[in-house]
């Protein structure tokens, strides 16, 4: 790379996040610098908690065969969501080189990154968007995990929209579920965040925010239907 006048690589990954990755993140930062790399830096985007959590619980029911509800599941890897704990643990490990930005401010990450690295580029992310994964569906996929079968990525609101004319209400969430669990950020030591990376009152707060979406449909109400209909429109 050097000799083709390279002079800044990117990794990424978001499970270096994960605190179980921090051992061999650092190993990885040793080995560049034993090689004579020393300038290693990192960036991280910080979701708001709460839908940080949401999306995670999604991704690891959809593609990691993940059974449980969010509130056990989280109960499981709560320590992967304490930020405070998190974050100076990487900002240490890049020797405080972590340059720390709150998703929800920076607006496309994609080209304030591009801006953040210096480079006169604009990315057009309209083909690039997520729209995730409804939650009926991700119920349904949870389902299916439980009895050990393959749903292949099944659209289920699709098809049954598509074949009923259901329609299924944008209210359906896990969130009345996940606000009922009362300890999601007990002992967070929020203000050794807001001192580690300098952050403003308002900035702590769009990560902090509760979503108040408590009057949301509760997915889990429909666990049995959903249940039934696996067993219907899957096979072991």
């Amino acid at each position: 790379m050097e000799s083709k006048g390279v002079k800044t690589v990117v990794f990424s990954c978001e499970a270096l996040s994960n605190p179980i990755m921090h051992n061999s993140l650092s190993a990885f930062i040793s080995i560049l610098n034993s090689w004579g790399y020393r300038d290693v830096s990192g960036i991280v985007y910080v979701r708001n908690i709460y839908g940080y959590i949401v999306r995670h619980y999604r991704e690891f029911t959809f593609r990691h065969k993940n059974r449980l509800n969010i509130g056990s599941w989280l109960a499981k890897h709560r320590g992967m969501f304490d930020y405070p704990s998190v974050y100076p643990a990487l900002n240490d490990i890049f020797g405080k080189k972590l340059s720390f930005h709150v998703y929800e401010e920076v607006g496309s990450v994609l080209n304030h990154f591009l801006k953040f690295m210096g480079l006169n580029l604009k990315s057009d992310e309209r083909e690039r968007s997520n729209a995730g994964v409804a939650p009926i569906d991700i119920e349904f996929y949870r389902q299916a995990n439980i009895k050990s079968c393959v749903h292949r990525g099944l659209n289920l609101s699709e098809e049954l929209k598509k074949e009923y004319g259901l329609l299924w209400s944008e209210k359906i969430s896990e969130y009345p579920s996940l606000l009922t669990y009362e300890n999601i950020m007990e002992n967070f030591d929020w203000k050794k965040l807001k001192l580690e990376f300098n952050l403003s009152d308002e900035q702590l707060d769009l990560i902090q925010e509760n979503p108040n979406r408590h009057n949301d449909i509760d997915v889990y109400k429909l666990s049995d239907l959903l249940s039934f209909l696996v067993e219907n429109m899957v096979k072991k």
